[in-house]
């Protein structure tokens, strides 16, 4: 038994040295800071975000999660709100969007093209979308439901691979 309490007694005494060492290191006077953007008030769904939105903000750097924010104004800039921004809080990556080119129960642009080919019609969107998104639309002669990539321009492209 006593080596076993003089094993314990060993183990308590390097936990505190431990614990003491840990307390007399030198604690940097100011942690490490970052700006990040953050909105000068707060804004609401579809609010399209401008540079004169956002102001930088100093946050501590080890209390941000980089992962899920913006750490740079160029980025949001022309982004659409998704859900309510309060100012002087970082801005989520999911809370913004891309906005729509292609508006549901509007007309849009369809065009097919295949080889010297091309084909372009007017046909109502059943679906939003932005650039690079498949979306639905109805034929308004024909009824005929057809999907299509949306293109920067905000035209829907038909037999894109």
């Amino acid at each position: 038994m006593t080596g076993i309490a003089t094993g314990l007694k060993r183990g308590v005494w390097a936990l505190v040295a431990a614990t003491l060492l840990a307390l007399a290191a030198p604690v940097s006077a100011q942690p490490s800071t970052i700006d990040l953007p953050v909105p000068r008030v707060t804004l609401s769904p579809g609010d399209i975000i401008t540079a004169e939105h956002l102001t930088p903000r100093a946050f501590i750097a080890h209390t941000v999660s980089h992962a899920t924010i913006f750490g740079d104004q160029a980025p949001l800039i022309g982004k659409v709100v998704r859900r309510p921004l309060r100012a002087g809080y970082p801005v989520p990556i999911n809370a913004v969007r891309e906005p729509f080119l292609v508006n549901a129960g509007k007309a849009s642009p369809v065009v097919f093209e295949t080889g010297g080919l091309s084909i372009s019609i007017n046909a109502i969107a059943l679906d939003n979308g932005s650039a690079g998104d498949v979306v639905k639309l109805r034929n308004p002669d024909s009824g005929v439901i057809i999907q299509g990539l949306v293109d920067q321009s905000g035209t829907v492209r038909l037999g894109v691979p």
